[in-house]
């Protein structure tokens, strides 16, 4: 089989991850797309339909779920523990100017859109730099893993590659990377298409990445999933909300050709000759007739289709809503209580839970492939992305409630500062020693401080 053969989870999944990206990538992408997403009225040529096309609105709900929800688990600075010689190497991970928490954005929003990615740890062509390489999920297109090990992943890469003779000349070029266990080493062949006799044929270039002079024993490729790392692809997260996001963009463009025809009204005549017709409609046209009984009038739009197409688009909407599209809802009319916000919105991040923490176990296993094959130890590898996607930032009762609680000695000092910083009144690096020692240089309003003064000591009096 040639190398562009493609998996059957691939071919079963191709169209969803299409779907996706086009929703993602917004209005120009699925109107581009033509009768795929929205089919020709019938009997309607070729310029109708695209005035009809060109009237529909595509909500751009699905783009804005994906950055709502990366958002959710990006306001807070994920915990990533690597051995010190990295700390440049964080910076700029890509070679491409990304740093390693701008890739784990990138990841997420990825897995939110398709379900799937996978990374690559690459070396540079001049052997100096470690970085990652990225691959989307319509890039994966065949696989083999034998008893949970890979061994084969074969890539699809695109490139713009210029013209021998035109410089301004640029077109994209496909080439296939294929990541492949030879004898349990470590090898890729890089294939390429090119024209020998008048007939096209693929031609490959064999690599062997090597750590210091040895070849590898494992293929450092890492997929990412909804629920795991594993090779086999899932549904995207997103592919409902992606139907319904369709479905809306079809109901507009019905409405808005409804609203073009009836909503400025039609002029109608019965009763004159063909010579009589009128040419113009205002308020300065008089239409006559030579005819006594000749009648004149606007047919103007009355039924209530008008308002089905209106109520199915904002059925679609709540449903929209419903399946995670939190920013497009409406303000609830009633007040919700704290913990029934809580509940409400922790139902609706399960997904994006199993997210997270498939993402931080497959950037271990990158990390420490990084780490291994640039310093020989990936002891010093972990990842914490925070979890805690709701605002629990405490309200001024509960502050007051924790520091009489510890006033009455009902609770200690590091309880105390604990629910703080639990309670996102605290910055991020809060440490308790330093914030016993600015206490202690603070000196000012309601609190009294001695220079033996420790964190269990401190005495808050009340004015």
């Amino acid at each position: 089989m040639p190398i562009d053969s493609i998996h059957p989870e691939y071919q079963r999944r191709i169209k969803e991850y299409r779907i996706c990206r086009d929703c993602y990538d917004g209005e120009g992408a699925v109107k581009s797309k033509g009768e795929d997403y929205l089919p020709k009225l019938t009997n309607q040529d070729e310029e109708r339909y695209t005035r009809y096309k060109d009237r529909a609105v595509f909500y751009g709900t699905f783009a804005h779920t994906v950055h709502g929800k990366v958002g959710l688990v990006t306001r807070k600075t994920p915990v990533i523990t690597l051995p010190a010689k990295l700390e440049d190497w964080k910076q700029d991970v890509t070679l491409t100017g990304v740093s390693l928490e701008g890739y784990i954005s990138q990841i997420l929003h990825e897995v939110l859109i398709t379900g799937r990615c996978g990374v690559l740890v690459e070396r540079s062509v001049d052997g100096e730099n470690l970085y990652l390489a990225s691959f989307l999920a319509e890039d994966i297109v065949n696989w083999r893993a034998d008893y949970g090990v890979v061994q084969l992943v074969v890539l699809q890469e695109r490139s713009w590659e210029h013209s021998a003779t035109d410089p301004y000349e640029v077109a994209i070029q496909t080439r296939y990377r294929e990541l492949f266990l030879d004898g349990g080493i470590y090898k890729q062949r890089i294939w390429t298409k090119v024209v020998n006799n008048g007939k096209s044929e693929w031609v490959s270039e064999e690599i062997m990445p090597n750590r210091m002079a040895h070849p590898l024993d494992h293929i450092p490729f890492t997929f990412f999933g909804v629920s795991d790392i594993g090779c086999v692809p899932g549904k995207p997260p997103m592919l409902d909300l992606a139907y319904l996001n369709l479905a809306h963009y079809r109901n507009s463009a019905d409405f808005e050709q409804k609203l073009h025809i009836l909503a400025a009204g039609t002029p109608w005549a019965v009763g004159i000759d063909m010579d009589e017709k009128p040419t113009e409609v205002g308020p300065e046209v008089l239409w006559s007739s030579r005819h006594a009984d000749a009648k004149f009038g606007i047919m103007e739009y009355s039924s209530s289709g008008g308002d089905l197409f209106h109520m199915a688009m904002a059925e679609k909407k709540d449903a929209m809503s419903s399946l995670g599209a939190k920013l497009i809802e409406q303000q609830r009319n009633q007040v919700e209580t704290a913990e029934t916000a809580r509940l409400r919105i922790s139902s609706q991040t399960s997904v994006l839970a199993n997210i997270v923490k498939t993402a931080e176990v497959g950037l271990a296993n990158v990390l420490k492939d990084v780490v291994a094959w640039e310093l020989g130890d990936a002891t010093e590898v972990s990842v914490m992305i925070p979890k805690d996607f709701l605002n629990d930032r405490l309200t001024a009762q509960e502050i007051s409630a924790l520091v009489q609680a510890w006033q009455n000695g009902a609770i200690s000092f590091d309880t105390l500062t604990y629910n703080l910083n639990q309670g996102e009144i605290y910055p991020e690096d809060f440490d308790l020693d330093s914030e016993a020692a600015l206490l202690k240089t603070a000196k000012q309003g309601s609190s009294q401080f001695n220079d033996q003064t420790t964190p269990a000591d401190v005495v808050w009096t009340n004015n």
